[in-house]
């Protein structure tokens, strides 16, 4: 929805900086309930408290116009739109765009699901940080949402394609920072950034995607993007727990940084978005509601 929009990329931006501002409190009240000796379980008391108000604000915002929405699409299906929608799917699964793009958010889930979820084990066992290690864990969220608004200036100026290739860069080398150095506020500092850096990778791939894919291919584009995005931040946290496991938290910063390399070599692949995606085949209905240049036309 926000992608359609006018001046999408900075509206994405301050969208996902609501997320992080969501995943910056929830670290932050657990770390204070830790360290006054609550009982954890009741900790879950404020996630029940942001699913409740998320679902107040998604009905607010949506509720009632979009079942209206969906009920006049309802009536108006037709044989031929349900064609032109698988069509349209066959198409975005064989765009190089939408591929490079898929891989590459499953990897920055990953990453930023292993960084957030684990970077607080590892500093406790590992830097013997104690209980204030759970601020790391806020320190990265403060980062990313911080960023996503005040890096769009910058952003825009070296353009998005060479920003994320420099954002992922720097991250990587903040990996290596906390790998090779034992040095607590060295390791904290080294995470900031590293939250700090990745906060705008995610909406300018979302922006990207949109930009080299026509108007009408975005729906099925982006709910691949984060359909395999949100398996990466379940699977690779699974595979750093399960190695954890037999040889101990350590294992983080080489998986990480493993990761950084693969995405930075992935988003090489990613084209510019004038290319832009090309449609195998249209049929005479196709050219009238959607045409290669990404935007809607004019009949």
């Amino acid at each position: 929805y926000v992608a359609r929009l006018h001046g999408a990329a900075t509206k994405l931006g301050i969208v996902h900086a609501s997320y992080g501002v969501g995943a910056l409190l929830s670290p932050t009240i657990a770390t204070l309930l830790m360290q006054a000796k609550v009982p954890p379980p009741l900790f879950y008391f404020t996630n029940l408290a942001w699913c409740v108000t998320s679902i107040a604000a998604l009905l607010a915002g949506f509720g009632i116009s979009g079942r209206a929405t969906l009920k006049r699409q309802s009536q108006s299906t037709s044989t031929v739109v349900r064609n032109e929608q698988i069509a349209s799917l066959k198409t975005v699964v064989s765009s190089r765009a939408v591929w490079a793009a898929m891989l590459f958010t499953t990897l920055y889930c990953g990453t930023e699901s292993g960084e957030a979820g684990w970077i607080v084990s590892f500093l406790m066992r590992e830097r013997d940080g104690g209980a204030v290690s759970g601020y790391a864990s806020a320190a990265f969220y403060c980062g990313l949402t911080s960023s996503r608004v005040i890096l769009l200036p910058f952003t825009a100026y070296v353009t998005e394609k060479r920003a994320v290739a420099l954002y992922s860069v720097i991250a990587l080398a903040m990996q290596v920072v906390i790998w090779a150095s034992p040095s607590f506020i060295v390791n904290f500092i080294a995470i900031a950034t590293c939250g700090f850096v990745m906060g705008p990778i995610y909406p300018i791939t979302v922006s990207l995607v949109t930009q080299a894919t026509p108007h009408g291919y975005h729906p099925g584009a982006l709910s691949l993007l984060a359909c395999l995005g949100q398996s990466g931040g379940a699977l690779f946290p699974f595979v750093v727990g399960s190695l954890a496991d037999s040889y101990g938290i350590k294992v983080l910063q080489p998986i990480l940084v493993t990761l950084f390399v693969l995405m930075i070599f992935l988003w090489q692949l990613m084209p510019s978005p004038k290319l832009g995606l090309r449609p195998a085949h249209k049929t005479a209905s196709n050219e009238e509601d959607v045409d290669p240049s990404g935007h809607e036309s004019s009949i």
